[in-house]
């Protein structure tokens, strides 16, 4: 924005010297004529101006053939001049009031400030749109965006364009109780930036980047499009009882959050292992994750009965045919749409397979179960995560009731230990899975808590070993794949925990700790059901 305006002013001082330099021309030549009725700068001014407005009095007119050539310049440039002071009057209406006129008309809505107008803000838009019919959508597009590719909406009466910043539009809101700030760039190293000055105004701020840190605001929420399709998938897709080999093809950002979430909600307990084969360059997952034989095992042995095993394959995918014809899913999550697609031509054209095949894309396909579209990603459910976190929340609150004195409250935890109350919210339908032993729910509601916790209430008794040791392992896994390690002692800064270890070397004190994750099914369970209109 400053870049255009710095641009404009440039050409304005440009103009202005050109005409000042001509109007001093008028004057020296109109002096050589017997009779001038040009003879000085006010008088040059006034011709000049009558001249270009095509007024034309006649009291004042050069009489040399020099100022009469200045003359027609003048004449000539009163339809171009006009034109752009129109068309600079007209840009200022369309951009500058117009806008804020019809933002003030509805400025007691609730408003979700975007920071751009992207692909992903666009698809989010659209679905707080569906959401909630009252809510206002703002997009805050600088003029020297690039329009090519990006996704232009007709504004209506919830969108609107404005060439603003998000901190000027956050000051026309009458009350920032009800606004939300989107950032949602290209860049999320910028991001990140950008939302850090964003929670200064004390709303809450939701931040499209990888990057975080212990030290964020309370209202800062960060979200990644890989991560929210990973939790997106395995909510939608849960494995079922028959499933025990998963193949993933492809490592990269979108397989390796696959693989680090199945690991996260697939936690079934002992009597049930899962094998995941992936292919691909997953070097970098392996380095950022040295310590998975921790959790899993890692390599093809006989000795790890009843535990999930991660193995990496070194060939390409369509080396290992027997494998693909063994496998129970099948799930095609290269990076980009093109690779995915020809790997589906490739197995539906060359290999024969049972599993079904799952695969990722930017876009819905119906010949197949494709996953990953733009419009299934950035929800209001996966983006601004408001259930989740208050899940969350809860059992936290659950937990810190076993021992008030030395856990903190919500607000005061770090960046870590939310994200690892958010895993264990996330493992909530996991668990009522397991108790309602059926592996086809894909979405927590009172109805199917409040059965499962009756049931967990029947069975803790006898199962309430069985039920502790799955939520530890849960637990455990989300700290091993941040390379946390046993240690005698807790160490945040070396990444120690003296409760990573066996579920049978734990006291029984410990062991009972874990009963708060399968406690919070009650809480959920005493929700009043919303009526349907």
């Amino acid at each position: 924005m400053k870049k255009i305006w710095l641009k404009r002013c440039l050409f304005l001082a440009l103009g202005c010297g050109c005409y000042l330099a001509l109007l001093q021309l008028l004057i020296y030549i109109e002096s050589f004529s017997e009779n001038p009725s040009i003879t000085n700068i006010w008088e040059a001014i006034w011709f000049s101006l009558v001249t270009i407005t095509t007024v034309g009095y006649g009291d004042r007119f050069p009489t040399t053939l020099g100022g009469r050539i200045i003359g027609m310049l003048f004449l000539l440039s009163s339809t171009g001049l006009l034109a752009f002071l129109i068309g600079m009057t007209l840009s200022i209406m369309t951009e500058k009031i117009l806008p804020r006129l019809r933002l003030f008309r509805v400025r007691k809505h609730p408003w979700y400030i975007f920071s751009g107008l992207t692909g992903e803000a666009a698809a989010l838009a659209s679905n707080l749109e569906r959401e909630q019919p009252d809510a206002v959508l703002v997009f805050c597009v600088p003029s020297e965006a690039p329009s090519g590719g990006q996704p232009r909406p007709v504004p209506g009466d919830r969108w609107h364009i404005v060439k603003y910043s998000p901190q000027a539009v956050l000051r026309w809101k009458r009350s920032l109780s009800d606004a939300s700030l989107l950032i949602m760039g290209e860049n999320g190293c910028a991001n990140y930036l950008a939302a850090q000055e964003g929670a200064a105004f004390g709303i809450p701020v939701y931040c499209q980047t990888e990057f975080t840190s212990d030290n964020m605001p309370d209202q800062l929420v960060l979200f990644d499009r890989w991560d929210c399709c990973a939790r997106l998938y395995w909510q939608q897709h849960p494995l079922s009882g028959a499933e025990k080999h998963i193949l993933l093809i492809g490592c990269g950002r979108y397989g390796a959050a696959l693989l680090e979430r199945a690991l996260l909600v697939n936690v079934y307990g002992t009597d049930r292992s899962v094998n995941y084969h992936v292919f691909g360059d997953s070097s970098i997952f392996r380095k950022d994750h040295i310590r998975l034989k921790d959790i899993v095992c890692t390599e093809e042995c006989t000795c790890c009965s009843g535990q999930d095993s991660v193995l990496f394959h070194g060939e390409p995918w369509d080396a290992a045919s027997e494998l693909l014809a063994q496998a129970d899913r099948i799930i095609l999550c290269m990076d980009t749409d093109e690779e995915n697609m020809e790997i589906l031509r490739r197995i539906h054209q060359y290999f024969p397979v049972r599993a079904s095949l799952h695969l990722r894309l930017s876009r819905k396909l119906e010949s197949v179960v494709s996953f990953g579209s733009d419009e299934a990603i950035f929800t209001p459910d996966l983006v601004l995560r408001t259930s989740l976190n208050q899940l969350a929340m809860e059992m936290h609150e659950i937990y810190r009731r076993s021992d008030p004195d030395r856990t903190p409250l919500w607000n005061q935890l770090s960046a870590f230990l939310r994200c690892s109350n958010l895993a264990a919210a996330d493992h909530l339908l996991t668990k009522i899975r397991i108790l309602l032993e059926d592996d086809s729910i894909t979405e927590i509601t009172p109805e199917n808590c409040r059965t499962a916790y009756q049931i967990y209430q029947e069975t803790r008794e006898d199962k309430a070993e069985v039920y502790r040791e799955i939520e530890h392992l849960r637990w455990m896994r989300f700290h091993v794949l941040r390379n946390w390690h046993y240690g005698s002692c807790k160490d945040s800064a070396g990444r120690l925990h003296p409760d990573i270890r066996p579920f049978c070397q734990l006291s029984l004190s410990e062991q009972a700790k874990d009963d708060y994750a399968w406690e919070l099914l009650g809480k959920i369970s005493l929700i009043q059901k919303t009526p349907r209109a």
